[in-house]
């Protein structure tokens, strides 16, 4: 990718997760003043041109990570990026830093609620767990090919920290927030 493509792709990463911050009552109650004297036909076109966008609105966290991932991830696949003496621990580290953000969407539940969240528990378990084999992969790769020993093994251990990270963040979250997390 060009220069100018890959820093418009992170603007557009960094906004659509950001724009998940913004809060929203239900997005139908918007629409409620404007269709109120249209017909029920009418009403039900509107509601389905609206709901990609609501859907979007709802999903646009995890699609501006995925945007962002992929763009670090054709980046640092690049040669010069590979050369670098400290090229082991960016993928751990970036890693950590991904997970991390992932609780950041918690910071909109009301103090006070308790709430379960089971989806994102496997979507970030499904996620630390792929990037932590790919970390440990790649770093027993690198220390094959000669590279630091020191700087693989502090990698390495990032590498096997990357699993506590998603539990960590979200109970920081929920005592910043002052939400209960259910059994």
């Amino acid at each position: 990718m060009k220069g100018q493509t890959t820093i418009l792709l992170l603007i557009l990463a960094v906004l659509l997760c950001v724009c998940h911050l913004v809060p929203l009552q239900d997005p139908f109650s918007l629409l409620e003043p404007f269709a109120r004297g249209l017909p029920e036909a009418l009403q039900m076109a509107l509601a389905m041109l609206v709901t990609p966008l609501m859907m979007l609105y709802s999903y646009s966290f995890a699609i501006g990570t995925f945007i962002g991932a992929l763009i670090v991830w054709l980046t640092l696949s690049r040669e010069p990026a590979k050369s670098h003496p400290l090229h082991p621990l960016v993928l751990p580290i970036l890693s950590i830093l991904w997970l991390t953000v992932q609780a950041v969407p918690f910071l909109q539940v009301p103090p006070g609620s308790r709430i379960r969240p089971m989806a994102w528990a496997a979507y970030t378990l499904t996620s630390a767990l792929a990037l932590m084999t790919l970390s440990i992969i790649q770093n027993i790769g690198l220390i094959r090919k000669g590279k630091n020993e020191f700087i693989c093994a502090i990698s390495l251990f990032l590498s096997v920290a990357i699993i506590v990270v998603p539990s960590f963040s979200l109970h920081t979250v929920a005592r910043i927030q002052g939400f209960e997390l259910a059994p």
